[in-house]
């Protein structure tokens, strides 16, 4: 499991995504990749997208193809996911998650690499809560406030833009009452 391919072994398309989007004929795409390990490619997507990093490339309003695949070998699972996107090409404002009216989780573990979360921050937490802007248009998060279904005020941390800046994210510091 990983972001890199071994030339030689079963399977080698490419060591590097790039290599990989290029023997596809993608030779100047912009890319991301998302990996994990699980028993179906259905709960690998699923373990991806609770993650606000892994789950920035897939709800990205450019992204304009997803390739994934799943395999079982030697006892090993892994699903790799890859996304393209095309910037020139009409896209939302911006996208959010969780979307109008979906249901979600109300706790996650907090566990991704690299962490989200403060150090010495308690565990579990809330869903976490992102937008994705279009254009790569930067932003820049300069309040939030998250509330409960009467109106109380909740604690979050601030999921810091480690990569991109044309997202925010915020995750409740603590689990959440389900279907709220």
């Amino acid at each position: 499991i990983g972001h890199e391919e071994t030339p030689g072994q079963p399977g080698f398309t490419g060591v590097s995504v790039r290599d990989r989007l290029a023997a596809q004929g993608y030779h100047d795409a912009t890319a991301s990749e998302v990996a994990t390990a699980f028993s179906s490619g259905t709960d690998g997507v699923r373990s991806l997208w609770v993650l606000p990093y892994h789950r920035l490339g897939m709800m990205h309003p450019h992204a304009v193809v997803a390739g994934w695949g799943h395999a079982d070998i030697d006892g090993r699972a892994a699903t790799v996911g890859v996304i393209v996107y095309d910037f020139a090409a009409a896209a939302p404002e911006k996208v959010r998650s969780p979307a109008p009216g979906q249901r979600v989780a109300g706790s996650w573990h907090g566990e991704e690499f690299p962490d989200v979360l403060p150090a010495g921050a308690a565990r579990p937490v809330g869903y976490p809560v992102m937008v994705v802007y279009a254009s790569a248009k930067p932003v820049e998060l300069r309040s939030a406030r998250l509330l409960d279904a009467s109106g109380r005020e909740l604690a979050h941390h601030v999921v810091p833009q480690l990569y991109e800046r044309d997202y925010v994210a915020i995750v409740p510091a603590g689990p959440l009452a389900a279907g709220v």
